[in-house]
């Protein structure tokens, strides 16, 4: 017998804290919470936090989810919104367990990027430009570990060599700074989480049309090698 979706004990966390709510109502797409306390500072829209829930003697957590929907201000309401993120086979199967269906919206296939052609006769691209693996435009979670604490980010291109990350709205990373050295943990579709270490090579400030993010190399070969066939099991199911 399936759980009464609203009747789910729940919770959202993050390195900020930990908020205690009740599943008010859960489809394919996103899942609505009503807070057992007054909206956190943390909870704003566009923030990238996990979410967790107890069903009888079954519980899932570390679900990714972006706030979508938030409280007006001054309103008294704690009903929040949540947009749920890429899962893991292992939560995807835990999940159907539990509810009886998955509530993840379909994640695009993979495909190329390319870099814009000027009019003008080709130049040598600058150095941050020049790559020596073909990129791919992905739809992938990334949690990003640094100092003990966990910052969930989105990657948007991949290549054996590296990726670029973005950094969520509001979210503080004073930390992102060349050089640094991180632990990451990258979920790909369908996929089991990859765990890794890489080194951030380039920092690039937000503007009005994109946001801010990041460049992490995988210099280390057995990374390049992981990342290889990752790409290679991406690139067979987009065909």
């Amino acid at each position: 017998m399936k759980p009464d979706t609203q009747r789910l004990e729940a919770w959202l966390q993050c390195h900020d804290g930990k908020v205690s709510a009740r599943v008010v109502a859960l489809d394919h797409f996103r899942v609505t919470l009503k807070l057992s306390t007054e909206v956190p500072d943390w909870v704003h829209f566009g923030r990238s936090v996990r979410w967790g829930f107890i069903a009888g003697e079954e519980s899932i957590s570390d679900v990714p989810v972006t706030i979508a929907r938030v409280p007006a201000p001054g309103s008294r309401s704690t009903v929040v919104v949540a947009q749920i993120r890429v899962l893991s086979p292992t939560q995807v199967s835990r999940l159907e367990q539990i509810l009886g269906f998955v509530p993840i919206p379909p994640v695009p296939p993979p495909r190329v990027k390319s870099l814009r052609r000027p009019k003008a006769p080709p130049r040598p691209l600058p150095p941050h430009e020049r790559r020596a693996h073909p990129r791919y435009v992905v739809n992938m979670d990334l949690w990003v570990t640094h100092d003990s604490v966990t910052h969930i980010m989105r990657v948007r291109d991949i290549s054996r060599g590296g990726m670029l990350c973005e950094i969520p709205l509001n979210d503080t990373a004073d930390w992102v700074v060349e050089g640094s050295r991180l632990k990451m943990k990258l979920f790909p579709p369908d996929l089991e989480p990859l765990e890794f270490k890489g080194r951030i090579v380039r920092v690039m400030p937000r503007t009005n049309r994109r946001l801010a993010s990041f460049g992490v190399a995988f210099d280390n070969v057995a990374c390049q090698i992981l990342m290889g066939r990752l790409l290679q099991r991406l690139r067979r199911a987009a065909a």
